[in-house]
């Protein structure tokens, strides 16, 4: 089987070096989105899992880095930068 992501309906090849061990490559249905996305993203940045929020976590003069999910995953990494 080829390496491919699932990109706005389509699947897209490409090629990964041969010395790349590949752990998993399954393609997962894809799940229903919520009703309001900013109130859900406000919810979740409140009120993190197993971690302290953002606001008590950062401190002046530091450096943040955010990390979204991959491409499969319809998520509206916009959203949360706004």
């Amino acid at each position: 089987m080829g390496t491919y992501v699932n990109y706005e309906g389509e699947r897209k090849s490409f090629t990964l070096p041969k010395r790349w061990n590949i752990i998993t490559q399954t393609d997962k249905p894809p799940l229903p989105g919520v009703s309001d996305p900013e109130a859900e993203i406000k919810r979740a940045l409140d009120n993190p899992i197993r971690c302290p929020r953002i606001e008590d976590l950062a401190r002046p003069g530091m450096e943040v880095v955010l990390l979204f999910d991959d491409l499969q995953r319809p998520t509206p990494a916009y959203l949360v930068l706004f």
